[in-house]
């Protein structure tokens, strides 16, 4: 690869409730999700109150946002020649 660029892309994402954020974790999508699938019901619980606690959510229906980062890389491949 070479003349390889890469840059962030940040977002606002913006929830419209705690259950907004947190019930796609249900679904067992990605490797958070597929942990808290794999929790016993206690410990799911256990869990989303301390995200709830660390994310200073107090009140279930309130909209609030966090920040997001992705990265965005281009580049070229030398031709192989043929």
């Amino acid at each position: 690869m070479k003349d390889v660029y890469e840059a962030p892309i940040d977002i606002i994402m913006q929830f419209q409730s705690f259950a907004d954020y947190w019930d796609p974790f249900l679904l067992a999508q990605g490797p958070a999700g597929a942990y808290a699938g794999s929790i016993q019901p206690q410990h799911l619980q256990a869990l989303r109150d301390e995200v709830k606690r660390r994310l200073l959510i107090t009140h279930e229906e309130v909209l609030f946002e966090l920040p997001a980062r992705a990265w965005a890389v281009r580049g070229t491949v030398p031709s192989q020649g043929r």
